[in-house]
């Protein structure tokens, strides 16, 4: 195995780096298809595997990826900081070059049909799925961690991006958990339903050991 500094940018040192920025921009955007062209088949092997556990079947790789999207949330993928690149073969990783839940983390590439792509996560490689279960279960807890009164911004924020809604409703649906989130006139939320019913909160802190 080889290490390569990226500040002397060799190849394939610069194309990977690429490779990196132009997912994480495409991601950000959400420019699903470009995201797509830019995944290794293992990355999107790992991305279906996910997708077997949304309640949705969206049946192409970019609908896959804006579902995972909507159900990782301020999850998602962080601006990569690819500084070195270990290169073995047809397989290289830039460690610590993303932040995964407030912690550095490798990023993983492949090379396939003569091009540097993103390739699977090894962190969550064979529970890709499980991961997007856990993130969505995380709802509920988040709404009641929030001060009484939270705006709009501020639930989109901590629940991520909604799949639906009104000019006064949100609501987020994946693995069979729907949940609707109303808001006053001013855009403050006064509500959040799981289904029909309320979210428990004084269930949820206690649960976390809030309580």
């Amino acid at each position: 195995m080889t290490t390569v500094s990226a500040e002397e940018a060799p190849d394939p040192t610069s194309e990977i780096r690429g490779v990196a920025d132009r997912f994480y921009s495409a991601y950000d955007a959400g420019k699903w298809d470009e995201v797509c062209g830019l995944m290794a088949p293992s990355a999107k092997a790992q991305l279906a595997q996910g997708a077997a556990f949304l309640g949705t079947k969206p049946g192409d790789c970019a609908g896959t990826v804006a579902a995972a999207s909507t159900a990782a949330g301020s999850t998602g993928p962080s601006k990569p900081n690819v500084t070195t690149v270990k290169v073995d073969g047809s397989k290289a990783v830039a460690p610590g070059a993303q932040m995964q839940d407030g912690s550095p983390a490798d990023l993983a590439f492949e090379k396939a049909d003569g091009k540097w792509l993103i390739a699977a996560d090894p962190e969550e490689e064979g529970s890709s799925g499980e991961g997007l279960r856990a993130r969505v279960q995380e709802w509920p807890k988040a709404w009641c961690q929030l001060d009484a009164g939270a705006s709009r911004e501020e639930l989109r924020k901590a629940l991520g991006k909604p799949t639906g809604g009104t000019d006064d409703q949100d609501s987020w649906e994946g693995f069979g958990l729907a949940l609707t989130a109303f808001y006053d006139a001013d855009l403050t939320s006064y509500q959040l339903q799981v289904g029909e019913g309320d979210v428990p909160c004084a269930d949820v802190r206690k649960a976390a050991g809030r309580d």
